[in-house]
C-alpha cells in the first residue's frame, strides 16, 4: 500500500526541483504599470490642462523641438518607472500538454500556460502584463496578460497555481 503522505512529499519536492530558479523555470518579468507619477523633468507642464506642454525644459535630459511630443514623458505631462517583480515560471507552450486544459473553448494563438509557487499568487493577479525574458540579443521579449483566474493545483494541498496567459 502506498503512503500518501510520503508520495505527496516526494511530489512537492520534485515540483519544487522543477520550478526552482536552477530548475525548468524560465525567469518572467511581472509589471505592475507605473506606480509613482512625477512631473516630466524634461517638458514645460502645463497646469491647466494638466499634460504637457510639449516645450523643452531648459536642462531636461532629452532636447526636442517645440511642437514636438516630448520623447521623455511622450506629452503626458508625467513620468513614472514601472514597478516590476522578477519570477521564476514552468512555462507549458504546447496546449496539448497542458494541465487541465479549458473545454469547450477555441484555444487562441499564442497562448500559453504557467506552473509556479502560490506565493506568486497576489502578484501575478495584480500584474498589468507579463515578459518573459530571453536572454538572447536577437529575440524579442513576448509580453502576456492574464487570460484567466489562476488554479491552485498539487496533491491535495494547492502549493502551485496554473495560469493561462495570452499574448499581447
Amino acid at each position: 500500500m502506498i503512503n500518501f503522505a510520503d508520495l505527496k512529499a516526494i511530489y512537492n519536492n520534485q515540483m519544487d526541483i522543477l520550478l526552482a530558479k536552477s530548475g525548468l523555470a524560465t525567469e518572467c518579468v511581472l509589471n505592475f504599470g507605473i506606480s509613482k507619477k512625477d512631473v516630466c523633468s524634461n517638458c514645460i507642464f502645463d497646469v491647466a490642462l494638466k499634460k504637457s506642454s510639449n516645450k523643452y525644459k531648459s536642462g531636461g535630459p532629452i532636447a526636442f523641438a517645440t511642437g514636438q511630443l516630448c520623447p521623455y514623458c511622450n506629452g503626458t505631462g508625467y513620468y513614472g518607472e514601472e514597478k516590476t517583480e522578477t519570477i521564476y515560471l514552468a512555462i507549458i507552450w504546447d496546449n496539448a500538454k497542458w494541465i487541465n486544459p479549458p473545454t469547450n473553448i477555441v484555444i487562441p494563438d499564442g497562448m500559453i500556460q504557467t506552473i509556479c509557487d502560490r506565493t506568486y499568487l497576489s502578484s501575478i493577479r495584480k500584474c498589468k502584463d507579463m515578459t518573459i525574458k530571453y536572454h538572447v540579443s536577437n529575440r524579442d521579449n513576448p509580453k502576456y496578460a492574464l487570460y484567466s483566474e489562476p488554479t491552485p493545483a498539487g496533491l491535495g494541498d494547492n502549493n502551485y497555481i496554473l495560469t493561462m496567459w495570452k499574448i499581447v
